[in-house]
């Protein structure tokens, strides 16, 4: 016990008392303080602090007294609560305050706490449930990662920023409430150099691998969702609010029981991979803000069945739709003017390079409505998919080689005058392709391979914004 006359504390007083049970610091105390001489060392290179009650093992019960306001770095850090109420006098808590704190199942943040320091809560193993105080400004960076038992949070409104992977893989956590106040759900980049020189990139997202978040709710406040932010989690359903203007490359990467996208018209850029191999994923709304989708947004989701690209998107990333072998039908807007293949080398020490269509091995697909914007149609655009037949608008000017390969198409209509390039064995192991175009069209007869018979278009409208056109 620590009586009321003491006013100072020296810096890691009862670092390493390992039977220690229970500390009652008095009112006079101002702060929980920390030392650096007390330093130890990771494999000879990385320091620590020395926390205040750090490795007090069998240390379970704490009473802080009124004084207290700053609890310093790695205070309680490998110490043996189970339960912490910090009281509403405490403004700060500081980093790795309660690292690895495995035996901690509640924590209570009090009202006056206004930062939580960098992996002041990670790897409590054991930590089921945290209140959250409402004057919490900042979160750090890996606040509470690794809570593997922690089931839900609530981030209250007060919270301006949230660190990057803040909550990287709680795994146990099932619902999550970002309030108004949070600007951006970040995620933690890095290089980590392997001793031979190469570099592999590392990425943690603000929920990523949360495995059993199955709902969230974004704060109107957010503008950015950044990289791998859902990777990997349970989310069922996701809405991404107005305000967001950002969705990150991977955001939702490998998310195995999403089924629903509600994307804010406030969005204008969608990164590549974003919902790459959500299994389930089947209903897709995209706002009206959007201009650009990346690389392999939607690829390899096997139970997308609709797909509307409105007008506003001006740019489809390489292979957008692959493999999405449940794909009846798609329509594309009249701002694309590309639909881009990937390339990927089966064999890189010979350079075999396969190219992957925007909408290869969609196998289910039928019907393709392209936009007037679209002039070219890059290799294996639309390969091994179910279309009978294709009309190609009025500004294409490229159809590279293999773009219909292994279709059912038997007829073809060009609505302007003849590409400028058609590729090799375009239609290639299609049954017996017509094609057809319009009088008065030019160009034709400087196309190899293929005889044209002429057709009068049927002009047919589409409003590529309207919610009801499937």
């Amino acid at each position: 016990t620590v009586p009321d006359s003491v006013t100072e504390l020296g810096a890691a007083s009862f670092y390493n008392c390992r039977a220690l049970s229970k500390a009652v610091i008095g009112n006079g105390i101002d702060k929980l303080e920390s030392s650096d001489s007390l330093s130890v060392y990771s494999g000879g290179s990385e320091e620590y602090g020395a926390g205040m009650f750090e490795k007090c093992t069998n240390l379970t019960i704490v009473e802080l007294g009124e004084g207290v306001t700053d609890i310093q770095k790695d205070c309680f850090a490998n110490s043996g609560l189970a339960s912490i109420n910090i009281p509403d006098t405490v403004t700060n808590i500081d980093n790795g305050a309660f690292y690895e704190f495995s035996k901690l199942k509640n924590a209570v943040i009090g009202n006056g706490v206004k930062d939580i320091g960098k992996k002041a809560f990670i790897n409590c193993s054991s930590l089921e449930s945290v209140t959250i105080g409402n004057s919490v400004r900042n979160i750090g960076d890996y606040g509470f990662a690794f809570d593997t038992a922690l089931k839900s949070v609530t981030v209250p409104g007060s919270v301006e920023n949230l660190g990057a992977g803040c909550f990287y893989k709680c795994s146990s956590m099932t619902e999550a409430v970002i309030g108004n106040g949070v600007q951006a759900l970040k995620s933690y980049v890095y290089d980590w150099n392997e001793p031979s020189g190469n570099s592999e990139l590392n990425i943690t997202g603000t929920f990523e691998n949360c495995t059993s978040l199955e709902k969230v709710t974004i704060g109107d406040g957010v503008k950015e969702i950044q990289i791998d932010t859902f990777a990997g989690s349970g989310i069922k359903e996701l809405n991404i609010p107005d305000s967001v203007t950002s969705l990150g490359k991977g955001a939702a990467y490998k998310c195995a029981s999403l089924e629903k996208v509600t994307i804010g018209n406030n969005v204008t850029v969608i990164g590549e991979y974003a919902f790459y191999n959500c299994k389930v994923l089947s209903n897709i709304k995209i706002g009206k803000g959007v201009s650009k989708i990346g690389a392999k947004a939607f690829a390899e989701c096997p139970s997308i069945k609709k797909l509307l690209i409105p007008s506003n998107v001006v740019e489809l990333g390489e292979a957008v739709c692959y493999n999405d072998t449940a794909l009846e039908i798609c329509l594309i807007g009249n701002g694309v003017s590309e639909l881009s293949s990937a390339s990927e080398y089966n064999d890189p020490g010979n350079y075999i390079n396969t190219k992957m269509g925007a909408f290869e091995n969609c196998t289910s697909l039928k019907y393709v409505g392209l936009g007037s914007g679209l002039t070219k149609l890059e290799a294996d655009s639309f390969a091994s998919t179910a279309l009978t037949s294709i009309v190609f608008p009025v500004n294409a000017t490229l159809i590279d080689s293999g773009a219909f390969y292994n279709t059912g198409i038997t007829k073809a209509y060009f609505t302007g005058n003849a590409p400028t390039y058609i590729g090799e064995k375009v239609f290639y192991n299609s049954p017996g392709v017509v094609t057809y175009k319009i009088a008065g069209k030019s160009g034709f007869e400087d196309v190899k391979n293929y005889s044209f018979v002429e057709f009068t278009p049927v002009k047919v409208k589409f409003d590529m914004n309207d919610d009801e056109v499937f």
